[in-house]
């Protein structure tokens, strides 16, 4: 019936707020591995691959081959990706769909992983505070506004940095 699918999406809803209260609130621990960013790329982009499908979005990788290794604890990284690509797809599907460019490169060592998406992009007033706990450009009810603070937090811990912009075309 309508209300019991109600009542598991609130449910649902429930459980990944509270997991995103404790993944912010998680700290590394001496379990961190050497990963491979773009197998971590795609496979989150299996994993969504029939919500972006079914939402009209079109997906364009440019993955660098010979990508050193990030040091990082199983999942987190999977976590950051899952989390931005998820923030594309919201932004988008209301649009009716448009494009999502995943992209990977080395610069000195470092790996600098790119997400541009045709959505309407972020609005100026939220952008300096987009990282922030609890900031969501999502209506009420939607978002909890951890997830983009929760990869700052898990890029940071790791020496890493993490920037958000808006492109000229918008997205």
């Amino acid at each position: 019936s309508e209300a019991v699918s109600t009542i598991c999406e609130q449910a649902e809803r429930c459980r990944a707020i509270a997991q995103n209260l404790l993944d912010f609130a998680r700290r590394p621990d001496d379990h961190l591995t050497r990963m491979d960013v773009n197998r971590a790329v795609r496979g989150v982009l299996d994993l969504r691959a029939y919500d972006l499908r079914a939402s009209n979005i079109r997906v364009e990788t440019e993955l660098c081959e010979n990508l050193p290794p990030v040091l990082t604890e199983h999942g987190q990284l999977q976590q950051v990706i899952y989390n931005l690509v998820d923030n594309a797809l919201d932004a988008m599907a209301p649009l009716g769909g448009g494009n999502l460019r995943v992209s990977t490169s080395a610069s000195e060592g470092k790996v600098i992983l790119t997400i541009e998406d045709t959505g309407p992009g972020i609005p100026p007033a939220d952008l300096e505070r987009i990282f922030d706990p609890f900031v969501t450009t999502k209506p009420r009810g939607e978002g909890t506004g951890l997830g983009l603070s929760i990869c700052r937090n898990i890029v940071s811990m790791y020496g890493g940095t993490i920037r958000a912009g808006n492109r000229p075309e918008g997205g």
